[in-house]
């Protein structure tokens, strides 16, 4: 199960995705280049608006829509991938729920085929959701 209908998500602040960029850059060597400060704004908000305007209740699709946001926003010079699932995981952390599926190859591949469209929000959601569970 990973819905909480009466419950309202915590909801990830703008710092800290920057903060998760910053991280994700570090690794390869580059700095933190933000393009758009209000796309990292518009792609938090997505997953806002599926809570309050369609009624979503899905913890692992609206992770996913963070992703998605992130992925088509481009907030940042580099490293929107990384952000984007670095994002989907610190959103379920945050919500109570953890990823126990193979890291790495294998969900790099997933956020790679939402960010070149042969993947939708809900696909990524139905593909992650075996290896979600409660904390």
């Amino acid at each position: 199960m990973t819905s909480k209908p009466d419950v309202e998500p915590v909801w990830l602040p703008v710092e800290e995705v920057r903060k998760l960029n910053a991280a994700e850059v570090a690794d390869i060597g580059t700095g933190a280049v933000i393009a758009d400060t209000g796309a990292i704004e518009r792609a938090l908000n997505r997953p806002r608006v599926l809570w309050h305007y369609h009624d979503e209740r899905d913890v692992v699709r609206l992770a996913c829509a963070h992703t998605l946001g992130l992925l088509e926003e481009r907030p940042f010079g580099t490293g929107n991938l990384a952000t984007g699932l670095a994002t989907l995981m610190l959103f379920l952390e945050a919500n109570g729920y953890r990823w126990t599926g193979p890291d790495g190859p294998v969900l790099s591949a997933y956020v790679r085929a939402l960010a070149n469209q042969r993947y939708t929000e809900e696909g990524l959601a139905e593909s992650l959701r075996p290896d979600i569970f409660p904390t």
